[in-house]
């Protein structure tokens, strides 16, 4: 059965920022709150959980995953960084946007995009994803939820509980948080592809 775990959004409480941390090395699925709304979270290392997030999913294409990192010299650490993509993401990072690069052999080849070869990165931008990355002292894998092929789209952090309570193992209720769609570009061979455009603009 699905545990709730309540964290203040500025301020995540220590105790229950461990509970959750142990959740993760459990193998555990968890439902998140990012910065563009609720999503699946699993640890790097993760094997049930990441076939628990693909059953509950029964998608056709798999989603992207998104490595979430601390800065710029964590993300170098999963995902091989040139010059090129160096100077955009220094100037660009946390502003809804993922980058897709090469990945490094620190990540799990099950989380890379078969056809690209890449790997999606992300800064922590909230206080619970920035907790989270640090007690962890390593990314964590970031994936929308996907109910039976069907993005969920919700109004209230109440209906993402009541749909993924006999999905999940645990939910962090981090309040209501808006979804917006991250927007995902490629940084691969010195040039910059809108691999999907969502609500950030690209002005570079």
């Amino acid at each position: 059965s699905m545990i709730t775990h309540y964290l203040h959004p500025d301020n995540p409480q220590e105790r229950i920022l461990s509970q959750i941390i142990t959740a993760f090395t459990n193998d555990e699925l968890i439902v998140y709150p990012s910065q563009h709304g609720y999503q699946l979270a699993m640890s790097l290392s993760a094997k049930d959980a990441h076939l628990q997030a693909a059953r509950m999913g029964n998608y056709q294409t798999a989603p992207i995953a998104v490595l979430i990192c601390q800065d710029l010299s964590h993300i170098a650490q999963y995902a091989d960084i040139d010059n090129f993509a160096h100077r955009i993401m220094k100037s660009k990072l946390g502003t809804g946007i993922d980058f897709a690069l090469a990945p490094t052999k620190l990540t799990p080849k099950k989380f890379i995009d078969e056809k690209s070869k890449t790997i999606a990165v992300r800064q922590a931008a909230t206080a619970i994803e920035r907790a989270l990355v640090e007690k962890l002292g390593e990314a964590f894998v970031s994936l929308p939820i996907i109910i039976d092929d069907e993005p969920l789209s919700y109004s209230s952090s109440y209906e993402v509980e009541m749909a993924v309570e006999n999905l999940v193992d645990g939910y962090i209720n981090g309040g209501e948080i808006m979804q917006s769609e991250p927007t995902l570009v490629s940084l691969t061979d010195g040039t910059v592809t809108v691999l999907s455009q969502g609500d950030a603009q690209i002005d570079f």
